[in-house]
């Protein structure tokens, strides 16, 4: 599949609209990032943890799911996130 392909897909399968919310503490921001830790993962199930796309972690750290979940609401997505958002990339099968 080639990234168009997964762009169009990823536009399909999810709502992007809770990105746009300023307010991080805003319960819909919470709920989409939990979506997003979801979407994410959903290639790896089993997989403990994955990349964390939050401004302070930047893809360079793995991270409990739950953990990304709050680092996206605490610190935000990084900017590229912001306009392409293709998670499948961003999966390990790493435990612990």
């Amino acid at each position: 599949m080639d990234n168009n392909a997964r762009i169009e897909l990823l536009n399909v399968n999810m709502d992007k609209s809770w990105i746009n919310i300023r307010n991080r503490l805003d319960p819909l921001y919470g709920k989409g990032a939990d979506h997003f830790v979801k979407f994410a993962s959903k290639d790896t199930p089993n997989a403990t943890k994955i990349l964390c796309p939050c401004t302070k972690c930047c893809n360079m750290r793995f991270l409990k799911k739950v953990d990304v979940a709050e680092h996206i609401v605490l610190y935000t997505l990084d900017f590229p996130w912001r306009i392409i958002i293709d998670f499948k990339f961003y999966s390990s099968t790493s435990r612990g």
